[in-house]
């Protein structure tokens, strides 16, 4: 564990997880990550979930919180249901030809290096932004002395996703990293919007046209209990309304 205090609750998640799955969990200050908290879940070969965290972040204790919950819901699957998800072979090379494509003046090192980031940070989108709003509806349910941490992280990535809207993205991106990134952002917001009572954070996407589909995917979060709801499945149906299921492909975990 790590040597800071943790909140109550954020304590409370931590042992469910390690009750539910039989490792330990370890919180590791790492200033290196490229994201504000990441998780390794253990495996029998390494019975350790290791979560590493961006020092000084504010909403520490939410970032760890979401963590430890993505592997709260991978140990609630019988073992031969944990998955990972990848991409087929071969898409992400279109991704980045069609990249090229658009950006001919680009020299070849950097088309690979940016078209590979998109296609990557969709994947990653797509892996995390379901599951995620379905961990944040658990969190706000279940762990009030987290929703302060939580409200100011909603707030603050909403208003960084607005970006994504930028007319220079579709000239310069290919078309179908551009609408996925777009409508995840709007279910975000949409959701976001209703959670906190906030209606401002999903205006810029109601004034894009957006709210239909971002509303679309929601309804495959809120239309039965969190419990119950596969996650796989659940990634699939958004990457079938996305039109990049041909992307996905899935690995056992270990």
């Amino acid at each position: 564990m790590t040597g800071e205090a943790l909140l109550p609750d954020t304590q409370a998640i931590i042992e469910q997880l390690e009750a539910l799955s039989g490792y330990p969990v370890s919180c590791v200050a790492d200033p290196a990550i490229g994201t504000l908290a990441t998780i390794s879940a253990g495996t029998p070969d390494r019975p350790l979930h290791l979560i590493r965290y961006r020092p000084g972040v504010v909403s520490r204790d939410y970032q760890i919180a979401v963590e430890a919950g993505y592997a709260i819901r991978l140990f609630s699957m019988s073992p031969e249901d944990r998955f990972q998800l990848r991409a087929r072979p071969g898409c992400r090379e279109q991704v980045i030809k069609e990249f090229k494509r658009l950006n001919p003046e680009l020299a070849d090192k950097l088309v690979r290096e940016v078209g590979g980031q998109l296609f990557d940070g969709l994947m990653l989108q797509l892996r995390s932004c379901p599951v995620g709003i379905l961990l944040d509806l658990w969190l706000y349910r279940d762990y009030p002395g987290l929703r302060p941490q939580q409200r100011q992280n909603l707030e603050t990535q909403c208003q960084g996703n607005v970006n994504c809207l930028s007319g220079k993205y579709d000239r310069e991106f290919p078309e179908r990293i551009v609408q996925g990134n777009r409508a995840m952002n709007a279910a975000y917001a949409l959701f976001a919007a209703d959670l906190l009572q906030q209606p401002q954070l999903a205006i810029p996407y109601r004034a894009a046209g957006l709210e239909s589909v971002g509303t679309a995917l929601l309804q495959h979060v809120t239309g039965q209990p969190i419990e119950v709801i596969n996650d796989r499945q659940l990634i699939v149906a958004w990457a079938e309304q996305l039109n990049v299921a041909d992307w996905l492909d899935w690995a056992p975990l270990g």
